[in-house]
């Protein structure tokens, strides 16, 4: 897929150290799992390539990796349902290319995926996050008290958080289109 400034692709098996290059940050990772390791991110790898769930967003002008999404089907698979998710390297937030990328991509789901319903969530806290849902045009259904638990604390009990929930109907996109 492309777009203005973006290729995306599926994650291959060399975009592993670009990913590492962001996905190690811990201010990158503040409301996710916890930044990555090296030697955990390589074992995760081979799951992403495989499943061809995650995609890469490259810089058109310099093929360089800037940060990649989720977009895996929900089950039962007969919803047509999928969820998005990104992570961008912090030299690419807020410049608009996450924003851009994920226009695509749901254009993507929808149209080569055949997908019914796309949904996304976020930390409350994450603005930058729900900004871009917003941007693409999903709308926010709700909010889930205390459902994630990303993190733990030093006795090792779960850290729950708030999580916000969007989502996007093909009916949306068609009307945004019109």
């Amino acid at each position: 897929m492309e777009t203005k400034h973006l290729i995306i692709r599926p994650i291959k098996h060399t975009d592993l150290d670009a990913m590492y290059a962001y996905v190690s940050n811990e201010e990158v990772m503040k409301y996710e799992r916890d930044a990555f390791t090296y030697e955990g991110l390589k074992k995760l790898f081979e799951r992403y390539v495989d499943e061809e769930i995650f995609y890469a967003c490259m810089m058109k002008e310099n093929n360089q990796m800037i940060g990649h999404y989720y977009l895996g089907r929900t089950f039962p698979q007969d919803f047509q349902e999928f969820s998005l998710g990104y992570i961008f390297h912090p030299d690419y937030q807020g410049k608009g290319y996450c924003t851009e990328g994920a226009k695509e991509l749901v254009r993507y789901a929808f149209k080569q995926k055949n997908a019914h319903r796309i949904t996304a969530k976020c930390n409350p806290d994450n603005i930058a996050s729900w900004r871009v849902m917003e941007k693409v045009g999903f709308k926010r259904e709700g909010c889930l008290r205390e459902r994630a638990a990303f993190k733990k604390d030093q006795q090792g009990h779960p850290i729950f958080t708030d999580e916000l929930v969007y989502g996007l109907l093909i009916g949306d996109l068609l009307q945004n289109e019109c």
